[in-house]
């Protein structure tokens, strides 16, 4: 349900609102599984549309240690990290979701930012 609010509250273009309902279901769904690393990639990525950066890093980094294979979150942690102004591992980070995006055909997809930022 609360997934639900915040996913509803960021289409609304109020990704503070979005990041605040993040708080609540982050209570909710913090233990990181198959059943809800959705969730919780989502949470990580309202924080950062946020411009919460450090909170969207507490979210993404376990995800990304657990589900080295799970693209979007490289793509969120890049974010996360240009936010932060640590290019080193927003660069290392949307790298990973390159080569991704790139093994499974989906290189049209890739966001024009993050080839800049590889540039």
């Amino acid at each position: 349900m609360v997934h639900k609010d915040a996913l509803h509250q960021y289409k609304d273009h109020c990704p503070v609102c979005a990041a605040e309902d993040a708080d609540a279901a982050f209570l909710y769904h913090n233990a990181l599984s198959d059943d809800t690393v959705t969730i919780l990639n989502d949470m990580g990525f309202f924080k950062e549309q946020a411009k919460e950066y450090d909170k969207a890093l507490l979210i993404l980094e376990p995800i990304a240690n657990k589900y080295p294979n799970r693209a979007v979150v490289f793509l969120n942690l890049g974010d996360a990290y240009a936010g932060l102004n640590q290019t080193d591992k927003a660069r290392a980070a949307y790298q990973r979701y390159v080569e991704l995006m790139n093994k499974s055909g989906k290189a049209k997809k890739i966001p024009k930012r993050v080839f800049d930022a590889l540039n």
